[in-house]
């Protein structure tokens, strides 16, 4: 069983990297330590080479895998994960519990994707700024026109869901504002000084709680090779025997 509520069960865990090479013929096990790291540090980042039908059969473990992207720079997109512009620290739809990238090519220069952590946000912020910012709605990736709370309370969990490409909608007063300023001021005192900054390798897999961790990248060049594959995972309460 995959408890993804953030209990450890008793077992320490030192960092929030892992060795997919140590866990070859033992994926079943190799899920259970990524979802562990995932709960505690909110990502996991797995080194060493592995094929990207590993990948997927791995996010096939963990969830419903529901949408897959090729995250690469198209010459005049107009969508922000496909352009070479900077992505400011968001969340991906909140439906999809983890987020899991495969690097097809990584890029030649130092292009990492820079996490924040906000699974403190409850005890960062006001119970009132709480309560106000889960009546201020941001738009939803990939649903045109759909909005969701910035905060959502779901079984005793703080669930995030953040952009600041659109304006954000439901700002009815001036307390209303204030809230919103105070969460931006704290993912950018977070960003200044607790910022992840994780340089993928060809091979390499990046995992990370949408429902916690904010994500985002700097400018690319725009005839940059780097190429990730990107799985919106709904997580199951167990394991998947493949």
């Amino acid at each position: 069983m995959v408890n993804f509520s953030g209990d450890m069960n008793g077992r320490a865990v030192g960092e929030p990297t892992l060795s997919g090479t140590e866990f070859r013929g033992k994926e079943r096990q190799f899920v259970e330590e990524i979802f562990l790291r995932i709960n505690f540090f909110g990502y996991s980042h797995v080194l060493d080479f592995s094929e990207r039908d590993r990948f997927e059969k791995m996010t096939r473990r963990m969830g419903n895998v529901w949408n897959v992207t090729d995250v690469r720079i198209e010459a005049g997109s107009h969508a922000m994960v496909t352009s070479p512009s900077d992505l400011s620290l968001h969340t991906d739809h909140p439906q999809a519990n983890v987020i899991g990238w495969y690097c097809e090519e990584p890029c030649p220069y130092q292009a990492p994707t820079l996490l924040v952590d906000l699974g403190d946000v409850q005890t960062r912020l006001s119970r009132r700024d709480l309560e106000l910012l889960s009546q201020i709605y941001t738009p939803v990736p990939g649903m045109s026109g759909a909005y969701s709370p910035i905060l959502l309370f779901q079984n005793g969990r703080v669930r995030l869901n953040y952009l600041d490409w659109f304006p954000a909608q439901g700002l009815v007063s001036d307390e209303h504002k204030a809230a919103l300023r105070h969460f931006q001021e704290l993912i950018q005192f977070k960003k200044d000084n607790e910022l992840t900054s994780v340089a993928l390798r060809k091979g390499e897999m990046l995992f990370i709680d949408n429902n916690r961790m904010l994500h985002g990248r700097d400018f690319l060049a725009a005839d940059t090779p780097r190429h990730l594959v990107r799985h919106w995972i709904k997580v199951n309460e167990q394991i998947v025997e493949l």
